[in-house]
């Protein structure tokens, strides 16, 4: 196996050590890497980065927050949606302002009138048989109907009371006047801020663990201190130049890859030459194998294993001994009852 030298000119590197750099170029593949899969920019992943350490929450605590409250819009989003229950679809209102289900019989007075506004028949007879469980023809008796009505006004509130999300319940919007998802970085600090203000410590951590999962109560400190802190200090973080762009965090991630392949190209060589002196290593293994293995019973031997590989610990009378050179490849033969003194490193 041949190597060649090569004379190789260091870096510029006079004020930077070759290992603040490389940490450097692995923090910029990290940003990278994590802004890929989890969608969020590197401005956001990298101000969340210098925050950690002064609000005292992880970086992981911060981006899987962040990830989670993400899903838990869409979430949201798509629940809203889908809880229009059969009044709203006929305009007729089962609440009050207050919130409290209003009188079942002006509820069936609305209904009906709205029934009749249903040009489709088709479309009438479904809206009646989703209130009352059958067409207002087939029903007899206001008492009935009345009843029928104030079933459906029962479960419509459960439905709706089921579908209400954490973040309506802190008044939060995840969505925009058009209906579209708000950038994740907003709701998160409108959320935060939203929780500081709830004072029932157990009522607080429910909603943040229904929006942040797991690791809400992590993010107490910041909670505490106010989405404010944060900004503060996402600012601060360009200020100080801490925060760096695309360009500079690909040149620094161009490092890091370069680091990686060397390290590669390092394992190969040693594996190549593990390869090359298997052979030798086996043999000498297999030697030492016999030397334990015939040993006479007067013999005594105390053999131990440790990190650093095994050794023979006493001096011992063996009838025959070889010892490998593994560096010249020449073997040395001790002659009966030679003292072995020191140690065997297998």
């Amino acid at each position: 196996m041949r190597f060649e030298s090569a004379v190789l000119t260091p870096p510029p590197c006079s004020f930077v050590s070759a290992r603040a750099l490389k940490e450097s170029a692995a923090y910029a593949d990290n940003i990278l890497t994590l802004s890929l899969t989890t969608g969020q920019t590197t401005d956001q992943l990298q101000e969340f980065s210098y925050a950690s350490e002064l609000i005292d929450v992880s970086l992981d605590t911060l981006q899987g927050s962040l990830t989670k409250l993400t899903n838990n819009m869409q979430n949201a989003q798509e629940k809203t949606a889908k809880t229009e229950n059969v009044f709203d679809k006929l305009g007729v209102s089962i609440t009050t302002a207050t919130g409290e289900l209003r009188d079942a019989h002006d509820v069936l007075w609305d209904t009906r009138r709205a029934l009749t506004g249903v040009s489709d028949r088709t479309e009438r007879a479904a809206l009646e048989m989703e209130i009352f469980g059958t067409q207002l023809k087939n029903i007899d008796g206001e008492d009935k109907k009345f009843e029928k009505i104030l079933s459906s006004m029962v479960k419509a509130q459960e439905s709706t009371a089921a579908a209400t999300t954490a973040f309506e319940k802190l008044g939060v919007s995840v969505t925009d006047a058009d209906g579209h998802l708000r950038s994740a970085n907003d709701v998160f600090y409108d959320a935060i801020d939203a929780l500081g203000d709830v004072t029932n410590a157990t009522e607080r951590d429910a909603l943040a663990m229904d929006i942040f999962g797991r690791s809400a109560q992590d993010l107490n400190p910041l909670i505490v201190q106010g989405a404010d802190t944060l900004r503060e200090y996402a600012q601060e973080a360009h200020d100080m130049g801490y925060v760096l762009d695309n360009d500079a965090l690909a040149a620094l991630g161009a490092v890091d890859d370069a680091y990686q392949r060397l390290q590669k190209t390092q394992e190969g060589v040693k594996n190549q030459l593990a390869e090359q002196f298997s052979p030798y290593l086996t043999e000498f293994y297999e030697k030492i194998t016999r030397l334990i293995k015939d040993a006479t019973p007067a013999t005594k031997i105390k053999f131990s294993c440790s990190a650093f590989g095994c050794f023979f610990l006493d001096n011992v009378k063996i009838e025959r001994a070889i010892v490998l050179d593994e560096a010249t490849d020449n073997a040395q033969t001790l002659s009966d009852n030679d003292q072995l003194t020191g140690a065997y490193s297998l």
